[in-house]
């Protein structure tokens, strides 16, 4: 299930977003949304098993245990040269120039602390039953503009950002809607199919990044249904706007503000805030601005960043700090994340 590499208007239109499945592709392929590889990754039977089990372990475990769990490995992680330490650290010194130093460690601490909760929630939403997930949900905010767009025929468009925890918020959605989103191939090819089938479960559709994609959402969101997106995926090479992310230009998808133009389709920013104390979470629902909507596709991306920079401000330690959101730059400028080399 690989995705044709060659570039059409739908390729265009599909500007990178990933709907609640997220995926790199290695360095210099075209479509890093898509998984889009010049050759296979390698398969590792070994590795597979491996991650099978320990997602079935991590699924038994309560909510407070697999935060202890997560919360362990980070922090010895935050203290490692590690590449997702020194990629926070420049996202965060993009983000928050005026931080000190000592207040900027403590952020890329919590950072690394709260990612490895949402990757260790993963495992365990995957295997809980619905039942389970839901009592998990301590309130809800917005769902009921959610709710009317649908009663009356109009269809939604969930942005969720990589913000708390955004497996979440396509399950919680998929046992009440009907939701259709991307799908890409894991990097180990074995764990496709118990991937596939844990966000599906609760009746999800996903369907393949690639040529048909675009058509498929579109379908969906005119039949009055919801998709769901990453809007803070980089586009990949060639297919996105240059917009202020943070006041930096960030290469930016054009998919959501089209859909959202083409259909009338409601779009809300949507995140799943983690509550203190491994009390469960706050699920939000966030009416976009009006801006999204409009004509002026550059507008309505820069639009679609700064409502999700209001909410990465609200929650920053929450937020996904080390995704290289700046990796493919404007004309001259050279990448954040490249030391510069020592000359003489």
């Amino acid at each position: 299930m690989t995705a044709d590499t060659t570039k059409t208007d739908a390729d265009s239109d599909s500007g990178g977003g990933p709907a609640l499945v997220r995926g790199q592709g290695r360095k210099g392929d075209r479509h890093t949304w898509g998984q889009t590889f010049s050759t296979p990754p390698p398969r590792r039977p070994v590795l597979a098993r491996a991650v099978v089990l320990l997602h079935r372990l991590i699924g038994v475990l309560p909510l407070r245990a697999v935060h202890l769990v997560a919360t362990a490995l980070a922090c010895a992680a935050s203290v490692l040269p590690t590449r997702e330490r020194q990629v926070s650290e420049v996202n965060l010194g993009i983000a928050f120039p005026d931080l000190d130093a000592a207040a900027r460690r403590r952020l890329v601490r919590k950072s690394m602390i709260d990612t490895a909760k949402t990757f260790a929630e993963g495992s365990a939403i995957w295997s809980w039953s619905r039942e389970r997930i839901l009592a998990h949900i301590g309130d809800v905010s917005g769902e009921e503009r959610v709710r009317e767009a649908i009663d009356s025929g109009r269809g939604v468009i969930l942005a969720a950002p990589h913000l708390g925890n955004w497996e979440l918020v396509g399950m919680y959605c998929s046992a009440s809607y009907s939701l259709t989103g991307l799908y890409q191939k894991p990097r180990l090819l074995e764990l496709e199919s118990l991937f596939k089938a844990s966000r599906e479960r609760f009746g999800a559709k996903l369907v393949p990044a690639g040529l048909g994609a675009v058509r498929t959402l579109t379908r969906a969101l005119k039949r009055g249904e919801m998709i769901a997106i990453l809007p803070d995926q980089d586009a990949g090479s060639g297919l996105g706007v240059f917009v202020p992310f943070f006041g930096e230009p960030a290469n930016t998808m054009t998919l959501l503000p089209r859909l959202a133009a083409r259909t009338g389709a409601l779009v809300v920013i949507a995140y799943a805030e983690r509550m203190t104390g491994s009390r469960g979470f706050h699920m939000h629902f966030v009416p976009a601005s009006e801006e999204i909507y409009g004509d002026d596709i550059e507008r309505a991306a820069a639009s679609m960043n700064q409502d999700v920079e209001r909410r990465v401000r609200d929650l920053p330690e929450q937020y996904l700090w080390s995704y290289k959101r700046f990796r493919i730059r404007p004309p001259g400028m050279s990448s954040p994340y490249v030391k510069p080399s020592k000359s003489g």
